[in-house]
């Protein structure tokens, strides 16, 4: 499916049993190569920008700088790296944090390693994968918008509009139809959106905006 290209991943989790173990994973899997695993997050943001990932797994509960503290710089440093965060904790704040700096999917430790993996593969697809509670949580939060979501410096009137539709989790379509404007319209639009709320992608900006419903 990927070609000769081996998808690169870097993990960052401070538990070495679970790390060196999701390392061999990755190694054994078709398609793939660890090419870092770290103890934590100083290391990662040290070593990991002479071989970039194509992703990474971080983990959030870490010792001296979380996985939460981490991501802002990772993004700085790798901006062409996806960033998942596998983790054991799963509280409201946590998520929305999270996919509001910038991780485009959402995993617990529990999950199968198959799962990991097929993940990782989604996530390159242009996915955001979330474990099965998780998502559940997310959806409901966003079906509870119902008026407009703070405004954001930047966003036009129009773009403000499209935006509320995105976080109520309306469709390109969807949103096209509501305005009366055509779907690529409606695109053009959200990538101009993207590139304001400085998101990579639907979940990211989403995240951003409930982020700031919530504060």
């Amino acid at each position: 499916m990927f070609g000769v290209m081996s998808i690169s991943v870097s993990i960052v989790d401070d538990d070495s049993k679970f790390r060196e173990g999701l390392a061999v994973v990755f190694d054994g899997a078709p398609g793939f190569r660890c090419s870092g695993a770290y103890p934590n997050a100083s290391e990662a943001l040290k070593r990991m920008p002479s071989e970039p990932p194509d992703v990474v797994l971080l983990d959030i509960k870490m010792p001296e700088m979380s996985g939460i503290e981490c991501l802002p710089e990772l993004r700085r440093i790798l901006p062409k790296a996806l960033v998942v965060m596998l983790t054991a904790l799963d509280t409201d704040a946590l998520v929305f944090e999270a996919l509001s700096r910038g991780a485009v999917a959402y995993l617990l430790k529990s999950e199968p390693p198959a799962r990991i993996v097929e993940a990782v593969a989604e996530v390159l697809a242009g996915g955001s994968p979330m474990s099965g509670d998780i998502a559940r949580r997310v959806l409901t939060e966003f079906a509870q918008v119902r008026r407009p979501v703070p405004s954001h410096p930047g966003l036009s009137p129009r773009e403000q509009e499209i935006v509320t539709f995105l976080a109520r989790g309306y469709r390109d379509k969807e949103i096209a139809a509501e305005l009366g404007l055509a779907k690529q319209t409606i695109s053009n639009s959200l990538r101009d959106v993207y590139r304001k709320l400085q998101a990579r992608s639907r979940t990211e900006a989403v995240a951003m905006l409930l982020a700031s419903r919530r504060s």
